[in-house]
């Protein structure tokens, strides 16, 4: 953050990094007893393995620059982006073997892109205040859904824009 000179507009700069890794495994195992508390049945167990990882980035600047007329615009833009990679690989164990559980396993990647930008202009007088937005979105999200012998590939794309404007008033 920088403030200029005494009128006391600013600059401010935000970067942001985040990146969260995870690995997960585990051993499920589905027993069924009866009333008497006595296994019915040979359990079967399920075993996951479910790494992840997501990279998000982000990067924002904005201005304000004080008016002499007690009024205020302030500018500013944010881009951001998400990466994730998700991995659920779960097998059964049949006879002591690994066997692949394609229904409940799935290869998912995952890209999302934001970028914004708005300009505000804002006065507050002694009994009323108000402010006026307009801002811009553009969103890019991209999927991709790996196959397997039981699921098809799946590709998931889609680009959203936004343009709206925003008013408020005050009276006090």
């Amino acid at each position: 953050s920088r403030k200029f000179g005494k009128s006391g507009n600013e600059l401010n700069l935000n970067f942001d990094i985040l990146n969260y890794k995870m690995q997960i495994h585990q051993v499920l195992d589905n027993k069924i007893y009866n009333i008497l508390d006595t296994l019915m049945n040979n359990y079967t167990t399920l075993t996951s393995n479910l790494p992840s990882n997501i990279n998000i980035q982000s990067i924002k600047l904005d201005y304000n620059h004080f008016l002499n007329n007690g009024g205020k615009i302030e500018v500013g833009t944010k881009i951001s982006g998400i990466k994730a990679k998700n991995i659920a690989d779960f097998s059964d164990v049949v006879n002591g073997q690994l066997v692949p559980n394609y229904i409940f396993s799935n290869n998912f990647n995952y890209n999302e892109n934001i970028n914004a930008a708005y300009v505000n202009h804002s006065r507050e007088f002694s009994k009323f205040s108000y402010q006026i937005e307009l801002r811009v979105e553009n969103t890019i999200i991209d999927g991709f859904q790996f196959g397997n012998p039981f699921s098809k590939i799946q590709l998931l794309r889609e680009i959203i824009q936004i343009y709206f404007q925003h008013y408020f008033f005050n009276i006090i």
